[in-house]
């Protein structure tokens, strides 16, 4: 599995290269990979309402449509950081790609079915089909969920949230899927067209999403990012005093949501900047090394950036 998953990135990386050799970082920038999430919004709000001006340094920020090509861009430096989860930190760092998290993000992952799927609570979803993408948060949450509710689950394989999305509407039933777990926009369009809800990470404060940077990155620029976390954080007290209205443009022009999902898709509650639970990652942790994705004990304290001090 180590051994995919470096060839995997390495792949990636050489794309990268071939493409982005002029979207190389310079020394007076900070440049972020996101997904297209809703976990994107407050350092989108930051970066537009200009946070950041005082900084020094120009702030950046990629999107990507693969979490793949959004790693093999951090590997190629092409990133100074990336928003993330601990799943893929494990995975980074146990293949010697030295990264530092810094806080917790708000990503909300949610459980939904197909319109068809009878079971209305998670009690009555034994041996559903599950689709997700192996060895990934999406994996972790599933075991998650299935702990919880002492049921069973059939996992089938399918890594793109657009490929879940489909296998839910599938008309073939050796391709259907009962239900997936998905980060938005996706889980309101499925609800939007029928689907169920069952379950969020939120309801069971499973957070596990962050910031993480490059090591050499951080010593090389520490208090630039410690300036740029404290800034970050005063856009946040002033993005939750905000109506949906006042930026829901900002989600639009980011292609974080298609402008006919605006104000279909849940509206996404943020928290000021914190440091990740620490038993939440033990317990990740704990769950890579019974996958063998991992080999060793890693400690939150050891990888984690102290921009508060």
């Amino acid at each position: 599995m180590k051994k995919l998953y470096i060839l995997v990135i390495l792949c990636l990386f050489t794309v990268m290269l071939t493409s982005c050799k002029k979207d190389s970082i310079s020394d007076d920038k900070i440049t972020i990979g996101f997904m297209p999430s809703l976990a994107a919004v407050p350092y989108i709000y930051a970066l537009e309402e200009g946070f950041y001006d005082e900084l020094g340094m120009e702030v950046e920020f990629k999107f990507f449509q693969n979490a793949d090509l959004r790693d093999a861009a951090l590997i190629g430096e092409s990133l100074d950081g990336v928003s993330t989860d601990l799943v893929m930190v494990g995975k980074n760092i146990e293949n010697n790609i030295d990264m530092v998290i810094t806080v917790k993000t708000d990503e909300e992952f949610r459980l939904v079915t197909s319109k068809d799927y009878q079971a209305t609570s998670l009690s009555e979803t034994n041996n559903a089909r599950v689709a997700i993408s192996e060895y990934t948060v999406i994996d972790y949450l599933v075991d998650q969920v299935a702990e919880k509710s002492g049921v069973n689950y059939t996992k089938i394989g399918i890594p793109s949230p657009v490929a879940r999305k489909a296998a839910l509407d599938s008309l073939n039933q050796d391709e259907k899927i009962d239900m997936t777990i998905m980060p938005e926009p996706f889980p309101s369009i499925v609800v939007n067209e029928g689907g169920k809800e069952l379950w969020t990470n939120n309801e069971d404060k499973i957070f596990i999403t962050c910031l993480a940077f490059r090591k050499n990155f951080v010593n090389e620029n520490s208090e630039a990012l410690k300036q740029f976390h404290i800034l970050t954080d005063q856009a946040i007290t002033e993005l939750k005093t905000k109506n949906y209205d006042d930026y829901k443009n900002y989600i639009i022009k980011y292609d974080l949501l298609d402008e006919s999902m605006i104000d279909i898709g849940e509206r996404q509650e943020y928290t000021n900047l914190v440091k990740p639970n620490e038993a939440q990652f033990n317990d990740v942790i704990t769950w890579m090394k019974a996958k063998d994705l991992i080999t060793k004990d890693y400690k939150l304290d050891d990888l984690y950036f102290d921009w508060e001090n």
